[in-house]
């Protein structure tokens, strides 16, 4: 059984800080003071923003204005960088940190006082894909699917999972050892050479892949070793999307990197940021002028969604919809999202959000207190 889900629409304070951070701030910017002479007037800018977030630890080990200044130019270009990326710039990002990371330690539900239910029954189609209700969704989804994009956020590596490499390198199966990757490609060709068959021309489907500075050099070389997995090179594109400071501690401090003391160490923002990056890149507007109607996104690390990716988008076309989820009967307890209904009662009467995605360490504390 598959579902498909369709919408038609104070916190606690970080510890205060020790007095051995006390020092280390004390002689950051002592240093950073010994060093201004020599910085632009933008650089000094910079400089000056990193001591309001509280990072005056990063100039320790600066030496005084006239040594060392292309690297502390580097380290401030890249700096000046993360700010002009992150919405709100650094201070944005570290008093969200700090807010979220105190949240988190203090065991906060951001989602207190609400009360998931079941969505409701207009909301949800359900496919069976052996019966002939699936099948006719299948069709209708394939008589659409020339106008069809995919995207794939594939911003991780492999760590968590034992594995040194990107996430879609990994084998799908041990009998062939074939990699994520080259399956949704074959998936993608399939459907394309179905297409060109039925509609009598050469079709080719949009590919994006949201690489990080992690995986995009790696992706790169992937593809391209492997000759796009027979894809056309040109419908396949990769996005960076861009990386944030790594965080040593709950007070929100940045981390420079052991082997250079003129970098810091930075992480990707995660997987929402495919929205936004497929905007500001402008592929979204190329795509809607080159008459694409729809996107389908799918994450670095499951084989089964194009199992159901043309049911899905039949379900889309048939009902008119701007957003479905695919999603699975979930068991209790099961360490997986959730997509539920929440409601709250108050003043005025109940408020009812008809659909929403909740993480399952959020969920159980609401399921508890309901």
């Amino acid at each position: 059984l598959l579902r498909t889900y369709h919408c038609d629409t104070p916190h606690k304070a970080p510890a205060a800080t020790s007095p051995a951070a006390s020092s280390s701030a004390s002689a950051g910017a002592e240093a950073l003071e010994a060093a201004r002479p020599g910085l632009s007037s933008r650089h000094a800018a910079v400089a000056e923003l990193l001591l309001e977030c509280g990072q005056a630890h990063l100039f320790v080990s600066w030496p005084p204005a006239g040594e060392a200044e292309p690297d502390k130019a580097r380290f401030l270009e890249q700096c000046h960088g993360l700010d002009q990326r992150y919405p709100g710039g650094l201070r944005a990002y570290v008093a969200n940190a700090r807010r979220l990371l105190a949240e988190s330690a203090a065991a906060v539900n951001p989602l207190a006082g609400w009360r998931p239910t079941v969505p409701a029954a207009e909301l949800e189609t359900k496919l069976y894909p052996v019966d002939s209700e699936f099948r006719r969704f299948e069709e209708i989804g394939l008589s659409e699917a020339a106008g069809l994009c995919f995207v794939l956020p594939a911003g991780g590596l492999g760590e968590r999972l034992g594995f040194s490499g990107i996430k879609l390198a990994l084998p799908c199966e041990i009998a062939t050892g074939t990699p994520l990757l080259q399956l949704y490609a074959a998936h993608i060709c399939a459907l394309q050479h179905l297409l060109a068959e039925r509609l009598g021309r050469v079709v080719r489907l949009p590919f994006l892949i949201m690489t990080s500075a992690d995986t995009h050099a790696k992706t790169e070389l992937f593809l391209a070793s492997h000759d796009h997995f027979g894809l056309a090179a040109e419908q396949v594109t990769l996005l960076q999307q861009s990386t944030v400071p790594a965080l040593a501690d709950a007070a929100g401090t940045f981390v420079l990197d052991p082997l250079d003391a003129y970098s810091l160490l930075t992480k990707p923002h995660g997987h929402g940021d495919v929205h936004s990056l497929l905007h500001t890149s402008g592929v979204a507007s190329r795509w809607l002028r080159e008459g694409r109607r729809w996107v389908y996104l799918l994450q670095d690390s499951s084989t089964n969604y194009f199992a159901t990716h043309l049911a899905a988008l039949g379900v889309s076309a048939a009902r008119g919809l701007g957003v479905n989820f695919v999603a699975m009967p979930r068991r209790a307890r099961m360490a997986l999202g959730v997509l539920c209904s929440l409601q709250r009662e108050r003043g005025d009467g109940s408020l009812t959000l008809p659909l929403l995605p909740v993480e399952y360490n959020q969920l159980e504390p609401l399921l508890a207190a309901a």
